[in-house]
């Protein structure tokens, strides 16, 4: 089902890093730095200690309203949006489902489209895989939370600045490069590619009737997995859903976006953040 992605301003983002550097006694150490702007403004933070490598990361992609399009997204279509990033993965990072509760450690179930969709909604955080290691359960490599933002730090934020967000923790074997040196030569954009899978995404076929019912009932109905059909051919995807080339491309120029950021500093998404806070209360449509 066709969206109009150009009614939508995205951006990508380091939310947070976590490295191994080296002290000036040879000792290590792994500090946490949060809201990185570049690369160097890293090394400026360890105030010339030796980073080794990276521990974990977490990436964000966020949808904006467009205030330059004629018909800016609304806060129902920042929330179908974030039902999508949900709902529609290629590369789901495991199948414990949940939605964040009211209090540390609740959850409640997300065992359906449907249930992903009212939960978003009603302003709840999808959680997929897990971050920290509980009740003796590992934490996963790779896990996501995807969420419509209106508060930061329980302070609600002005109008212009909700957003639909997804958000990318990456560990261990979840990293796609270890080393500092790595990540400083390293392309975000390789992240919304199929064979990543981190932000890559289908939409759901124009079908009504008993597909689009399957479809509402599944909780990840673009899954890439082998489906072999009697008397067929092996496919990958389901054929009630179709590749995603706008959100594609429009993942995929904010990550690209990212890297040339965190290569040579400039442009920071926060900066432009506080610009739009301090023109006050704009409304969305």
């Amino acid at each position: 089902m066709h969206m109009d992605y150009t009614r939508f301003r995205f951006e990508a983002v380091v939310d947070w890093i976590k490295v191994e550097a080296r002290k000036a006694d040879g000792s290590l150490h792994s500090p946490t730095i949060y809201d990185p702007a570049s690369w160097a403004v890293v090394e400026r933070q360890r105030h010339g200690e030796e980073i080794v490598r990276v521990l974990a990361i977490e990436v964000s992609v966020d949808a904006y309203s467009n205030p330059g399009h004629d018909n800016p997204a609304s806060l129902e279509d920042l929330q179908e949006l974030a039902f999508r990033f949900g709902h529609l993965m290629t590369s789901p990072p495991s199948q414990n489902y949940r939605f964040a509760g009211a209090s540390k450690g609740l959850t409640e179930g997300a065992a359906s489209g449907h249930a992903i969709r009212n939960g978003l909604r009603r302003g709840k955080t999808l959680l997929i895989g897990s971050q920290r290691n509980y009740m003796g359960r590992a934490a996963d490599p790779v896990s996501a939370r995807i969420y419509v933002k209106t508060t930061d730090r329980k302070a609600r934020l002005p109008v212009a600045l909700h957003r639909a967000r997804t958000e990318r923790t990456l560990t261990g074997s979840g990293l796609p490069v270890e080393l500092w040196k790595d990540w400083k030569a390293y392309k975000f954009e390789s992240m919304g590619t199929m064979k990543s899978g981190l932000f890559h995404h289908r939409r759901l076929s124009d079908c009504d009737g008993l597909p689009a019912r399957l479809t509402a009932r599944m909780r990840a109905p673009a899954e890439r997995r082998e489906r072999r059909d009697s008397g067929r051919s092996r496919r990958m995807h389901s054929p009630m859903t179709e590749a995603d080339g706008e959100l594609y491309e429009a993942i995929r120029n904010a990550l690209k976006k990212l890297t040339r950021a965190m290569r040579v500093g400039g442009f920071s998404v926060r900066t432009d953040q506080k610009h739009i806070a301090a023109q006050g209360e704009d409304s969305l449509p």
